[in-house]
């Protein structure tokens, strides 16, 4: 028994001489302190970096949006104009035999003309997905005359010890002038 409260004993003695050592509290302060203070401030980067993607695609949406819209009425206009043959053309490439609107290509070109008006100093192609797409039919003009766009854009964020997905969504919706 003695020998083991010796043994304790010298432990105690080492333990408060290293902790009477200021280079030792020191560090043992910095090793316990460090991770907390670095993944703040990571979390810090990433919530900027995703209220920076927010505004960046919610912006690239509205322009994209207002861009068809004020463009509408030449569409219709030109809609008007065109043969029969010509018409029934484009509506095979857009919408199938039963009336439903093909989503594959349509999407791709919608993403294609949303990253026209993109700043590309903040997204990434690859991480911009369409989601949903809403245009008015302006030759029948069936249903509410507006154009509306969503997307979805998918942040990789630097953590260490894992790899995350933030995902940023956004809408816009403007009313289109296709005449009286």
């Amino acid at each position: 028994m003695k020998a083991a409260w010796s043994c304790s004993e010298r432990l105690m003695r080492r333990i408060k001489t290293w902790l009477k050592n200021e280079s030792a509290v020191l560090t043992l302060e910095a090793a316990l302190v460090f991770p907390v203070v670095a993944s703040l401030f990571l979390t810090g980067i990433a919530v900027a970096r995703k209220a920076e993607a927010k505004l960046a695609l919610q912006a690239a949406l509205s322009d994209s949006v207002r861009t068809v819209a004020a463009h509408s009425y030449a569409a219709k206009a030109a809609a008007d104009d065109l043969p029969a043959d010509i018409a029934q053309l484009f509506d095979s490439q857009l919408f199938d035999a039963s009336g439903e609107r093909r989503k594959e290509g349509f999407f791709q070109l919608v993403a294609d003309f949303v990253w026209e008006h993109a700043d590309k100093r903040i997204l990434q192609r690859s991480s911009l997905r369409v989601t949903a797409v809403e245009i008015p039919d302006i030759i029948v003009r069936n249903g509410e005359p507006y154009v509306e766009i969503a997307a979805e854009y998918v942040l990789r964020p630097i953590f260490p010890f894992g790899s995350y997905r933030i995902v940023v969504r956004a809408y816009a919706s403007e009313r289109c002038w296709i005449g009286a």
